[in-house]
């Protein structure tokens, strides 16, 4: 079971601090994770974590269906969310 903590960290890279967002929408997480620093915080969360197969195949590959990143402010602090999907389960409903 992946810990709370971990879930809302594989969605906000916490560590790294913000992009300015241009009209609106921001970088893809597999372009943010070409630069050192969001890669850096990516495996370090990641480091010693038992996650889903596909978290894991996005970690090598950062192949997988995302949407632009926002700015989102948490406190005093600005912050980049960036997520991405397990592919070919976006369709999927849970019961």
């Amino acid at each position: 079971m992946i810990s709370r903590p971990l879930m809302l960290a594989l969605f906000v890279l916490c560590s790294a601090p913000a992009l300015a967002a241009q009209e609106g929408e921001g970088p893809y997480l597999f372009d943010l994770l070409k630069k050192p620093s969001y890669l850096a915080a990516w495996k370090g969360m990641l480091a010693g974590e038992s996650v889903p197969d596909w978290v894991s195949h996005y970690a090598k590959t950062f192949d997988g269906p995302a949407t632009p990143s926002k700015s989102v402010a948490v406190g005093s602090e600005t912050y980049t969310l960036a997520w991405a999907c397990k592919a070919h389960e976006l369709w999927r409903q849970p019961a």
